[in-house]
């Protein structure tokens, strides 16, 4: 289990500005080892409550909640993730545990037992939360991710783009889905990642006193489309 804390800051960028700022970064920054030429795929499982209760948390826009989801960055493996997010303003905690795909199966069956073998406390406790709660599997999301690494205050900067999603959660096992564009689909959501402050050298560089932060959630994007 490994488990992360910082801040984080989110903007839409029109695709000539992501040239821009991706070029700068590529000079700033570390490339992370993932990337090829184009980044790297991500596909996430997400799960609420039967009653949508993480959902209607962000409509409501309550200032802290969660999100639970499996991510994982090549279906044909058998290497899983299931993170639990938590945020509270831009303070983002995150947790992530190591699954594999059995694990993802009796998850999306409504079985949480494996968590219980686990040795961690906190796993014990999400067996109880998402038992509680009823947590079933809701949205599939995939994604495009180019991502770059500062030195300073564990600094990482992602480019996200070509989000689609489908509200069959099947989809999450296939190698080709059918999956629908959410949001703007011709735009780039950059995320800024840090401890503590974000490094004056890196704030100037990618210019985003130009930009608007914004709250954005590809969760809440997907369920929108769904839902509505």
């Amino acid at each position: 289990m490994s488990e992360v804390l910082r801040r984080e800051c989110k903007y839409l960028l029109n695709y000539d500005y992501y040239c821009s700022l991706r070029h700068k970064a590529s000079f700033l920054l570390k490339k992370d080892i993932h990337n090829d030429l184009n980044g790297y795929n991500v596909r996430s499982l997400y799960f609420d409550t039967l009653y949508n209760k993480d959902y209607e948390e962000k409509v409501e826009g309550f200032e802290k909640r969660i999100k639970i989801r499996v991510r994982n960055y090549d279906i044909k493996s058998d290497k899983f993730k299931l993170e639990v997010k938590s945020k509270a303003g831009d303070l983002q905690r995150k947790v992530s545990i190591n699954i594999n795909r059995e694990n993802v199966y009796s998850m999306c069956n409504g079985d949480y037992q494996f968590l219980l073998e686990k040795k961690d406390n906190l796993c014990k406790k999400l067996y109880f939360y998402m038992n509680e709660n009823m947590y079933k599997p809701v949205s599939v999301i995939e994604y495009k991710r180019e991502a770059f690494i500062g030195n300073i205050n564990d600094v990482r900067i992602t480019f996200d783009s070509k989000i689609m999603a489908s509200p069959i959660t099947d989809n999450f096992f296939v190698e080709k889905p059918f999956l629908m564009p959410i949001g703007d689909f011709d735009k780039v959501v950059l995320e800024v990642k840090y401890n503590n402050f974000l490094p004056e050298f890196i704030k100037n560089v990618i210019s985003l006193s130009a930009q608007e932060q914004i709250s954005y959630s590809k969760y809440y994007m997907s369920r929108c489309m769904f839902l509505n």
